[in-house]
């Protein structure tokens, strides 16, 4: 809940009289995301637990917001986007037996797992080509807030590991728009890789756009692809992704 209103304030935030009068070109968004998880998480130097089949953690659902404000001509916009991940789930170890932090969890144990990533990605862009057809460049400074957190159901022994960061990230954006209509289509993409580490997010959208008093509302729908693989960010390491579609409400002054 905690994180729904942060997203909430996001478009409170970008409603204001005041914003829309004195900083014309904002931009904006709530929307929906289906989240379906995959891949492995350990702690550092341990074994590998499968997301799905390990853990049994699976899909679900929760929102992400962004807002951005194009500057004038020649200064770099900025944009701010939160993405809450928060998922959970309940198995029965597969494999013969891995260690998390000081636990060992054996083959058949019942386990009850958590794991959060939140992300808050700080963006400044230029806009090399604008118009029916725009082009964004930039960089993106996206702080990893997360918890895994694995328990024995049986024996109630439980492991816990934090860890939080800031990653550099490219970032672009390709946008195209059919004149008179108000319907849009965007591609997305943030991404890195270093020294083993890689971390890919991909956004495309379809969208349409209706004129109303002094910007423009619409929906938008469409699918982003997570794909994430740290080593030893406070002790943790995942190859993990998120995937699926979403939909939600756009907003344009």
């Amino acid at each position: 809940m905690a994180r729904l209103r942060v997203c909430l304030l996001i478009l409170l935030f970008c409603l204001s009289p005041a914003l829309q009068a004195q900083l014309p070109g904002v931009h904006a968004g709530v929307v929906y995301w289906y989240q379906s998880p995959g891949g492995e998480i350990r702690s550092s130097g341990d074994d590998y637990a499968d997301v799905e089949d390990d853990l049994g953690i699976g899909d679900d659902r929760a929102p992400f917001a962004w807002v951005g404000v194009d500057t004038p001509t020649g200064l770099p916009g900025l944009r701010f986007q939160y993405t809450p991940v928060s998922l959970s789930g309940t198995g029965t170890v597969e494999r013969a037996v891995f260690r998390f932090g000081s636990i060992d969890f054996s083959q058949d144990t019942r386990v009850r797992s958590e794991l959060e990533l939140d992300q808050a990605d700080f963006i400044a862009y230029l806009t090399p080509v604008d118009g029916t057809a725009r082009v964004d460049l930039g960089l993106n400074f996206r702080y990893l807030d997360g918890r895994a957190e694995i328990e024995d159901r049986d024996s109630g022994d439980r492991e816990r590991i934090s860890f939080s960061g800031f990653v550099p990230l490219a970032y672009g954006q390709v946008r195209l728009e059919v004149p008179g209509s108000g319907l849009y289509a965007a591609l997305e993409g943030h991404v890195i890789a270093y020294s083993g580490n890689r971390l890919l997010d991909l956004n495309a959208s379809l969208g349409y756009l209706l004129p109303l008093g002094v910007g423009e509302v619409g929906m938008a729908g469409g699918y982003r692809w997570l794909d994430m693989r740290v080593d030893d960010l406070d002790g943790f390491d995942a190859d993990v992704h998120l995937a699926g579609p979403w939909l939600g409400v756009v907003l344009a002054f």
